[in-house]
């Protein structure tokens, strides 16, 4: 067998794939009505995503149930005009996210508030073949078919200004990783006889937490003022490895991996909301 090209290098494939759900999608359809702006806005679970001091402005101890419909609506056009069968873009599959969310009233000044949400079938995927034929979509990746779960607590310090506590936990991950080396073997079933050496492999990840704090200030009953703080959520793989290629003769091939599943960053907020004019009831 006679190899054409051969190659001893340190491979370096990254994988980065980012948002969280609750980050691209919104958490209530209150809050997504209003363009995510939820750092400001108290009243209902969704606080305990956006800023868990606005748990303390729960009017009633309530349980909710949001069912949202989500269509990407995402495809490619083959640019490559001299292939012989041009790829066709086919139908991405939605997916249906649901969300159940709760604001408890506690003893001493005390809101308690949860939600838990999870999408089905699995994630955004293309039935297609493409030079990738699992492709990863940089806001739209494999890890939106996992469950989402966050916890907050809030404090009425005095009758304008509340205080949160909370966390969100990633409860677990799925890194799908492929790649292929600069290394050729022989195939005959290829065009050009040779074929390049390839693996691909799935990693699973335990639970990890990221802190959510809040304020919110509100001087009166129709304006108010918030700020908060979100810790950063991602699993992080980070892998050396050295994997022997055997051709005509062993060949080591020190492989770097680096992959970045559900990342949500850290991120700080601010942001003022109030009705002009009274509620009519």
């Amino acid at each position: 067998m006679v190899v054409r090209c051969l190659w001893l290098v340190a491979l370096v494939p990254a994988v980065a794939l980012a948002n969280t759900p609750d980050d691209v999608y919104g958490v209530s359809p209150r809050t997504i009505a209003m363009g995510g702006a939820g750092t400001a806005l108290p009243g209902d679970h969704a606080a305990t995503h956006y800023n868990p001091a606005g748990l303390a402005h729960c009017q009633a101890s309530s349980l909710a149930l949001d069912v949202s419909y989500l269509a990407h609506r995402l495809s490619f056009t083959d640019e490559n005009t001299a292939a012989s069968e041009p790829l066709v873009p086919k139908r991405t599959r939605n997916q249906t996210r649901f969300a159940l969310g709760s604001c408890l009233a506690l003893p001493f000044d005390l809101s308690m508030g949860f939600t838990l949400g999870f999408g089905t079938p699995g994630a955004l995927a293309l039935d297609q073949q493409t030079a990738n034929e699992t492709p990863s979509y940089v806001m739209y990746g494999e890890p939106h078919q996992q469950v989402s779960f966050g916890l907050g607590f809030a404090w009425r310090a005095t009758r304008t200004l509340s205080i949160g506590a909370g966390v969100a936990a990633l409860i677990k991950s799925e890194l799908p990783l492929t790649a292929d080396f600069p290394i050729l073997e022989p195939d005959p079933a290829d065009p050009s006889g040779y074929r390049p050496v390839g693996f691909s492999l799935g990693i699973g990840m335990g639970a990890m937490l990221a802190p959510r704090l809040g304020v919110l200030y509100t001087p009166s009953s129709r304006f108010r003022v918030g700020a908060a703080y979100r810790g950063a959520l991602y699993h992080d793989l980070d892998v050396d490895a050295y994997i022997t290629a055997k051709l005509i003769v062993e060949i080591p091939v020190p492989v770097h991996v680096d992959s970045l599943g559900w990342f949500s960053p850290r991120q700080v907020s601010a942001g003022a909301s109030g009705e002009p004019t009274p509620n009519s009831q």
